[in-house]
């Protein structure tokens, strides 16, 4: 059993973005000093550095889908899609998960699918050598899960998905880019603008600005970043500590 390392890369590598894929979707990089990056397949345009979050789960695909019977150590799932089709790989570097009943609990990292058609089944095949760690039978239901940052998009007033991190160039739709996640950056801020050191969250006003956190819970999403020692101007972008 190997335990890989993440990427560790130089300065300038995280605005390197195209149309090749350099790294699995939601892999991590480290470059000094203490900075994160997630990489991900932008779902449309986005602009530096603004927030972007994960894509809503597909209510036909995220659970309780009808699963082939798979012996412990199966290397492939066999699972019946909703009324929506599924596009080749869509959920290459994702997960399905078991759900409910037997086997439930677990989830298997994926390696790649062909398309299929809604309602179709759909032979998933896994990215662990050792396969079905509890056998699957009749009655087990699975789901599909995204790969995260598998078309990341802005991250919208109204929080649906988790934080992914922020756009550090802009970036075509269907490019391959790095979002960071952690350590010193920079972030666009609303116009009531945070003190320095003070926590933010993703604004209920400005898609992919920060906001100072609510401490009085009106707004419930949790703390991203901090203010860097300065004060930050409404509107404008600052220095930022990540900490997703």
């Amino acid at each position: 059993m190997a335990f890989p390392a993440y990427k560790t890369g130089s300065p300038g590598w995280e605005k390197v973005v195209g149309t090749t894929k350099r790294a699995r979707l939601g892999e991590d990089m480290y470059i000094y000093p203490g900075r994160w990056f997630r990489y991900g397949l932008a779902g449309e345009a986005a602009t530096r550095p603004l927030l972007q979050t994960s894509i809503t789960a597909v209510d036909d695909h995220d659970l309780d889908l009808v699963t082939a019977v798979a012996a412990i150590g199966a290397t492939t799932v066999t699972v019946t899609l909703g009324a929506t089709a599924a596009l080749l790989n869509e959920y290459t570097d994702g997960f399905l998960i078991v759900n409910d009943l037997i086997g439930e609990g677990f989830n298997y990292l994926i390696k790649n699918h062909p398309a299929a058609a809604a309602s179709a089944s759909l032979v998933i095949t896994l990215d662990e050598p050792d396969g079905i760690v509890v056998a699957l039978d009749a009655t087990s239901q699975t789901g599909l899960v995204h790969a995260l940052g598998f078309d990341f998009v802005v991250h919208p007033t109204t929080q649906s998905a988790p934080p992914l991190g922020a756009a550090c160039v802009n970036v075509a739709n269907n490019e391959f880019a790095w979002l960071q996640y952690r350590g010193m950056g920079v972030a666009r801020v609303d116009a009531t603008a945070p003190g320095a050191g003070l926590p933010c969250m993703p604004s209920n006003a400005t898609a992919g600005n920060l906001e100072l956190f609510d401490m009085a819970g009106t707004y419930n999403a949790w703390p991203v970043a901090s203010m860097s020692d300065a004060v930050s101007v409404s509107t404008e972008h600052a220095s930022v500590l990540w900490m997703m």
